[in-house]
């Protein structure tokens, strides 16, 4: 996990952790987060609401878990 000067979190890279369960809700606080790598887990479920809340993502991996759903728009449509 990286922080930014102002201790606002802008990087988690979990990927090859053994992450198991569904992402939790509280990402869609992460405002500055940056960059979310959760590739090659056990990540079940689909996306949690207001994932959209996440304005800054530029980078998104979560490669080879369990998810189920579709990529939500407001992910999409982040500018």
């Amino acid at each position: 996990v990286k922080w930014d000067e102002n201790d606002r979190v802008v990087e988690i890279d979990w990927s090859h952790t053994g992450l198991k369960g569904e992402i939790h809700p509280f990402i869609k606080h992460l405002s500055s987060l940056k960059v979310l790598k959760l590739g090659m887990n056990s990540i079940e479920g689909g996306f949690p609401e207001g994932i959209g809340g996440c304005v800054a993502l530029e980078e998104l991996d979560v490669s080879y878990n369990k998810l189920t759903g579709s990529i939500p728009l407001e992910l999409v449509e982040i500018p």
